[in-house]
This record gives C-alpha cells, sequence and structure tokens, in this order.
C-alpha cells in the first residue's frame, strides 16, 4: 500500500531537521566574553587649561572634547571665548556644540552671529550646520 504524498516519513522529517537545523547553527561560535572598553584616565583642569591655551587647534579642541566629556562647567567663559573668538572653525564649532548640550544661553547670541557671518577670517568659514546643531539643542533660543 502506497502512502499518500502529503504526509512526510519520519526518515524525511529527520533529515529535513538536521539539514536546516544545522543551517541555522552554522557560524563561528558565540564569544565567551564581550570586548573591555579601556577607560582614559580624566585629565586635570591645569592640563585642560594650559590645552586650550596651546597655539595648536588640535590640541584646543581635544581639550573642548575633554571638557564635555568630563562635565567641566567651570570652562564655560573659557569656551565662549574660543567659540567667539578661536582662529580654527573646528575649535569654535565644537565649542558651539559643547554649550549647547550644557544650555548655556550666553552662546545663542554668538551662535547666531556666526550664522549671519560665518566668515572668521580671509577664506576661512564656520561650517553652518553644527551653529544650527547647537541651536537645535537648545531649550528654547528665541529667549536669549
Amino acid at each position: 500500500m502506497k502512502r499518500p504524498a502529503l504526509v512526510p516519513s519520519l526518515r524525511s522529517l529527520y533529515f529535513s531537521f538536521l539539514f536546516f537545523g544545522g543551517l541555522i547553527a552554522c557560524g563561528p561560535p558565540a564569544p565567551d566574553h564581550l570586548p573591555v572598553e579601556k577607560e582614559e584616565p580624566l585629565r586635570s583642569t591645569e592640563e585642560l587649561r594650559a590645552d586650550l591655551q596651546s597655539d595648536d587647534w588640535q590640541k584646543r579642541s581635544e581639550a573642548v572634547l575633554d571638557i564635555h566629556k568630563q562635565g567641566e562647567r567651570a570652562f564655560e567663559a573659557d569656551l565662549l571665548r574660543l567659540l567667539e573668538s578661536d582662529a580654527s572653525p573646528a575649535v569654535r564649532q565644537i565649542a558651539a556644540l559643547t554649550l549647547a548640550d550644557w544650555q548655556s544661553r550666553k552662546a545663542v547670541p554668538i551662535i547666531v552671529k556666526l550664522l549671519s557671518r560665518p566668515e572668521i577670517a580671509p577664506g576661512v568659514t564656520v561650517d553652518a550646520t553644527f551653529m544650527l546643531d547647537a541651536l537645535y539643542r537648545m531649550p528654547d533660543a528665541s529667549g536669549a
């Protein structure tokens, strides 16, 4: 007696399970542990202040990033000064975003000024995208 074609045999189910089950479990084994991120030590305020006074724009921008990461709000006046008068557009842009994250309303007029006149030196301009992003991060930039 023949079986109906739609009823699979146990043998075909077994081989199907082995085949498709093997495809699901293919690939490298799962890692035993997750990678550990190495935390960098915090920089002292003296180091940060020295780097903010550096002639190298990269040191100044790294100092601003570290100030932001460490939440050193005591540097707000220094960041406002950098935002208004630094020769590097990168330093000004990072300072603007840091001050915006801190909700510093004192930064709003400076950011608006940089939006209306982005050229800080002949041929050197601040990217308006950063300034708009900084204004967007403020809770109510119109109230400044």
